[in-house]
């Protein structure tokens, strides 16, 4: 391993999830600090496959109106409705739910390929001591409006600023690129109702 070392727990698995749920898991990592270390910045790409064969292709398909991607435009002409099929994105202790790093929020501004893949730097200051190992795990909030769209997350580790104790930037972190966790797809909460069986015919002898 490195000075800092990121470990992708693979977690969670390829699912659905239902719409309404708030601190969804997106992606499970570990962070090894064999050293004291001071995070600056942490950057974290939102990936979402709107249309393309590939979900870390990163090109959108041109259409920031529909309600895939990472921009819901509702089916509407404009942007005054737009929101976010993701909220609140931030990270958090795996063992304590702790927030770490945000939360942030997704743009909804209409520029190009921003409806595929956005980049999220979360710059909150967080130390580690040497030796320590943190649980950590990326999670949002799915609006219950969100459309159905397959999204994915990954942990820019090759672009993270992270010093010493001297404040000299560490070059040693392993892997020096980036982690991305499973796909994870939206999909309409479902409710199922049975219905009980009729009661089976009984004669009543009145006395």
């Amino acid at each position: 391993g490195g000075q800092v070392t990121f470990v992708n727990k693979h977690t969670p698995a390829t699912r659905s999830i239902s719409k309404g749920q708030n601190a969804v898991s997106l992606l499970d990592f570990d962070v090894i600090a064999q050293q004291f270390v001071e995070f600056q910045t942490l950057p974290v790409k939102v990936y979402a496959k709107d249309g393309q064969t590939n979900i870390f292709g990163g090109s959108d398909d041109g259409n920031n109106d529909d309600t895939d991607g990472l921009i819901n435009g509702k089916n509407t002409s404009g942007t005054s409705d737009d929101t976010a099929n993701l909220l609140s994105i931030r990270i958090i202790d795996r063992d304590t739910g702790q927030t770490l790093f945000g939360p942030q929020e997704l743009s909804i501004v209409s520029i190009a390929n921003n409806d595929a893949v956005q980049t999220l730097d979360f710059t909150d200051t967080f130390f580690m001591q040497a030796g320590e190992t943190r649980h950590m795990s990326v999670v949002a909030n799915v609006p219950t409006n969100a459309g159905n769209e397959d999204f994915a997350v990954g942990v820019d580790v090759a672009n993270a600023t992270i010093e010493d104790v001297n404040g000299d930037t560490i070059t040693d972190k392993v892997p020096n690129a980036e982690i991305r966790g499973n796909v994870q797809t939206t999909t309409a909460s479902s409710l199922s109702v049975s219905l009980a069986s009729n009661p089976t015919s009984n004669t009543v002898i009145a006395g």
